[in-house]
């Protein structure tokens, strides 16, 4: 009796192309895309990296931020505010104080990362800055980003910005007294 096949499993046709080959079947030792398989000794990082967030919850707020240098070196960043501001407002300032602390480093040429839709679409000129609150903060960015030779700023999830976002919300839970100066945490 004969019953058609709905699948074979590719072992199978592994074994029956190697014992019963074609006798015409010539191996071209020419490969057409080996170009794709070559590697090249080419930096890895060209351009610093800086990854903001803000928070803005019951306990306080704060910003975060993760600068990555050409030699990959990251420095994190965490600043308490001392001000009451939304979590919109807490991002914006997290994106300003991170693009004046890649001044300070003296960084000409910088990718920008951060989970606000609202700020990223802002600063890159796809949304307008309606809310009067935001437009302070809006006119500071556009200001630091004229300091820059090269900048772009780019949405990423929240998954994959969970670092400034954790640093952030520390520095929102933190009670930091008055006049106390606080020692920088050197993280290995």
């Amino acid at each position: 009796m004969y019953v058609t096949q709905e699948s074979v499993k590719g072992k199978i046709i592994i074994d029956q192309l190697v014992d019963a080959p074609t006798e015409d079947a010539e191996l071209s030792r020419e490969f057409p895309d080996e170009g794709i398989m070559t590697f090249r000794d080419v930096p890895s990082f060209t351009t610093w990296t800086m990854y903001f967030g803000g928070a803005s919850n019951s306990k306080g707020k704060g910003v975060g931020i993760v600068l990555v240098s050409l030699r990959d070196e990251h420095i994190p960043i965490s600043i308490k505010l001392d001000f009451d501001c939304t979590n919109n407002v807490a991002e914006c300032e997290a994106c300003i104080a991170g693009l004046e602390a890649a001044l300070s480093f003296e960084v000409q040429d910088l990718n920008v990362y951060g989970d606000s839709l609202l700020i990223i679409c802002h600063t890159n000129g796809k949304w307008l800055t309606k809310e009067d609150r935001l437009i302070p903060f809006h006119t500071c960015l556009t200001s630091l980003m004229k300091s820059f030779h090269n900048i772009s700023f780019t949405y990423i999830s929240r998954l994959r910005n969970r670092f400034a976002d954790a640093l952030a919300t520390l520095a929102s839970m933190v009670d930091i007294p008055v006049g106390v100066k606080v020692r920088p945490l050197v993280i290995k």
